[in-house]
């Protein structure tokens, strides 16, 4: 097999999904004899691991990409001209107007778009004025510049559907490797409602959802475990305390190991507006939780079918997620149907092919 070097930008490359897969990935491709870099925008938080598998890594001090292009340019045509036959393969959307725009004149440099986040995430600006022009201004440079790529990937069926619906381009989907091995399915005994809700408290994940929805459901008897960062959880703990309902609630922070809190819940609920491909969704499947989720774009429309693997409810409605959980209180039986379906049909993914197909399809590029 024909060795090539590769070279991996992701500027927030700190805990959460989109780096942990990047890691998982970057790893398999240096194990299997390729020549790997990393860049990225400050600290890598997985740093110690990857250069314990003879990854370099490039921590550019800036805090916006647009301003660190120059600098990755000089890195990238360093590596260029050391090592032919190099990719870049570029996450995130803004990330990958900007490679497409600064290196696509780099000779002997191929370009990889892999695209994380649904088309539709450009359509929320939650208010923020900046956010708005600045969506509408990637999304328009997205229609331009994503042809000139060598290649498109995203990690869900229906989010390569989208994009390519937007720019008129083929889109290739690899999914995200958010588990090892499928662990055997269990039923859940809990006699009491246990719900799990893992994510980043910012504002696509739309938490004040689920706050909303336990207010509306107060004198039943659940509890919400939360694994989360600290950042804005003191605004959100406000509310609850405003509420009366934090005695429903129960705070852990970021953990590693996941596999007791899976354990010791007995429902996952997602309220994303949009998602890429969860993995934490993934990993309640894997775990046999059953699966509330907004309908939201990206990824959970291939993990999921309502009412035959999980159930929908309206994005951003409270009151409709309240309804969902009292189902669930009311028809155990069923959920955990709908959550045997969603075991069977992680099989199909095939985690454990994931690697060699991503690497299958950057040497073909």
């Amino acid at each position: 097999m024909k060795k090539k070097t590769f070279i991996f930008f992701l500027p927030n490359f700190l805990q959460g999904g989109a780096a942990e897969s990047t890691t998982k990935l970057i790893i398999y491709l240096s194990k299997k004899k390729h020549l790997c870099f990393l860049i990225c925008l400050g600290r890598c938080f997985y740093r110690k691991i990857l250069e314990k598998n003879n990854i370099r890594i490039y921590e550019i001090n800036s805090k916006k990409s647009i301003f660190a292009m120059f600098k990755i340019k000089a890195i990238v045509k360093k590596i260029v001209s050391k090592n032919l036959n190099t990719l870049i393969i570029s996450n995130i959307n803004y990330a990958n107007v900007l490679t497409i725009i600064f290196l696509r004149s780099l000779k002997n440099l191929k370009i990889i778009i892999y695209e994380r986040t649904p088309i539709q995430e450009l359509n929320y600006n939650f208010g923020n004025i900046y956010l708005k022009i600045k969506n509408k201004i990637i999304k328009l440079l997205i229609l331009k510049t994503y042809k000139f790529a060598d290649k498109i990937i995203t990690n869900s069926n229906k989010t390569s559907l989208d994009l390519s619906r937007y720019i008129g381009i083929k889109v290739f989907t690899i999914y995200s490797k958010s588990i090892h091995k499928i662990i055997p399915f269990k039923k859940k005994q809990l006699e009491n409602t246990k719900i799990l809700w893992i994510g980043r408290f910012s504002k696509e994940k739309s938490f004040d959802t689920l706050i909303n929805a336990i207010n509306i459901l107060k004198n039943q008897n659940i509890i919400v475990n939360v694994l989360s960062n600290s950042e804005n959880m003191d605004e959100y703990l406000k509310r609850i305390r405003k509420l009366k309902i934090e005695n429903n609630f129960k705070f852990f922070g970021y953990k590693n190991n996941l596999r007791k809190y899976f354990n010791s819940s007995n429902l996952y609920v997602s309220t994303s507006f949009y998602e890429s491909f969860p993995n934490s969704v993934v990993q309640a499947i894997n775990n046999s939780l059953p699966i509330i989720s907004s309908r939201s774009h990206g990824g959970i429309n291939d993990l999921i079918k309502n009412k035959i693997s999980g159930v929908f409810f309206k994005t951003n409605n409270p009151k409709d997620l309240a309804n969902k959980i009292l189902d669930f209180i009311n028809n155990k039986q069923t959920y955990i149907y709908y959550a045997s379906n969603a075991h069977k049909n992680l099989k199909k993914i095939e985690f454990n092919k994931i690697e060699k197909k991503f690497e299958d399809l950057l040497l073909n590029s």
